[in-house]
């Protein structure tokens, strides 16, 4: 894969040198591009002798930024300072990088590195939030030793930018020409006008799964359930009921190759809903109904690829999994366990009519990757 690397000024900058050469070391064709305060802290000759071909903005004549957005396949920025995700999230193009970027245009891997102070400002935040809703990737920041004491806002490790890098390269294109309906995220059942009835979900996996089919080429259309985050799709809804949810996908799904159904949907909802605020008393009594099922009730077509999720203790997983597949008439179905409900890793396996696949305890990009790889398996 052809991948366009770009280095911004932070001290942190040395570590997107090793990234750069072990994604090179990967096979992938690299060029980089150093701002000027980038090479204030790593000279382009080293990445020269270790990556490949290597500007600066002394390079910039003409339309060459044009050039390095139209060669690249994946486009990188390692560290990736406030200051160029602030200039990609509003369009500024004043320096190569930049301009090649804009040029580019979405997806771009953000890895930010900065001071816990200028990560958490509400301008970064708001940046990154407009980054996201254009289909760009941010790597976040984890805490440890920065350059000036400890905190939020160190760069990923060389080796899970390459480990990313090296994933994105494993789907890219498989899915080109196919139309990918994501639904992700909790319901929220009304008890009155201020009350809801919901669930813990929140719907990190289906933004990861997004993110990994736009890699791989598909059209994404992506339902968002209540306050999950917005993921990269091209095609956006927000829906807040089971029944809502059950609706709109009657509606998508028909139009759509695949379709992933990955929301965390309220298995009851109350009977009756209050008109009314209710008031507050010694106790009340709700009765619940059922929700309908929705990826089962879908309607199928030829040739559709129908993608359901498991969640239960590892003891019951893999049975209950399997008894889903067949009974929702699903070609895949993700399992995975509830002992560690919000964490960044668990244990997640594939299972289809055929095979089961055990990915053991993974991230949960790393879980969407897989899921991509399977289901373009199935659709070749």
């Amino acid at each position: 894969m052809r991948v366009l690397f770009g280095v911004t000024g932070s001290v942190a900058a040395h570590r997107g040198l090793e990234a750069a050469r072990l994604i090179a070391k990967a096979g992938h064709e690299v060029r980089c591009i150093l701002t000027r305060g980038a090479t204030e802290f790593v000279r382009p000759l080293a990445f020269k002798t270790l990556v490949g071909e290597t500007y600066t903005d002394e390079d910039f004549k003409s339309t060459l930024h044009i050039e390095l957005a139209g060669w690249s396949e994946c486009r990188v920025v390692a560290p990736a300072t406030a200051n160029i995700m602030a200039k990609v999230a509003h369009g500024i193009a004043d320096d190569l990088l930049s301009t090649a970027l804009l040029a580019a245009g979405p997806p771009v891997i953000f890895v930010p590195a900065m001071h816990e102070s200028m990560w958490l400002s509400p301008a970064t935040q708001e940046n990154l939030r407009v980054l996201k809703s254009q289909g760009h990737t941010v790597m976040e920041p984890t805490t440890g030793d920065l350059s000036s004491g400890r905190g939020a806002g160190r760069m990923r490790s060389p080796e899970e930018i390459a480990g990313y890098v090296n994933e994105w390269a494993r789907v890219f294109g498989s899915l080109r020409g196919k139309r990918v309906l994501v639904a992700y995220g909790p319901t929220a059942e009304p008890l009155d006008p201020v009350r809801v009835i919901t669930n813990l979900s929140s719907g990190r996996m289906g933004v990861e799964i997004c993110r990994a089919a736009r890699a791989a080429g598909a059209f994404v259309t992506a339902i968002r359930g209540h306050g999950a985050a917005q993921a990269p799709a091209h095609d956006s809804y927000s829906i807040m009921t089971a029944q809502e949810l059950g609706e709109l996908m009657a509606r998508l799904a028909p139009d759509h190759s695949a379709v992933i159904m990955a929301s965390a949907v309220a298995d009851f909802r109350p009977s009756r809903v209050s008109g009314e605020k209710i008031g507050r008393g010694e106790s009340l009594r709700i009765e619940l109904e059922s929700t309908p099922d929705i990826i089962a009730g879908l309607p199928r077509k030829k040739g559709q690829v129908f993608v359901g999720f498991c969640l239960n203790d590892e003891s019951k997983l893999v049975e209950e999994a399997r008894s889903k597949l067949i009974s929702k008439h699903l070609d895949i179905i993700v399992a995975n366990d509830l002992s560690s409900p919000g964490a960044e890793r668990a244990h997640f396996l594939i299972i289809t009519r055929d095979k089961t696949l055990d990915l053991g305890v993974i991230s949960k990009p790393e879980a969407a990757f897989a899921l991509i790889r399977e289901l373009a398996e199935i659709m070749r």
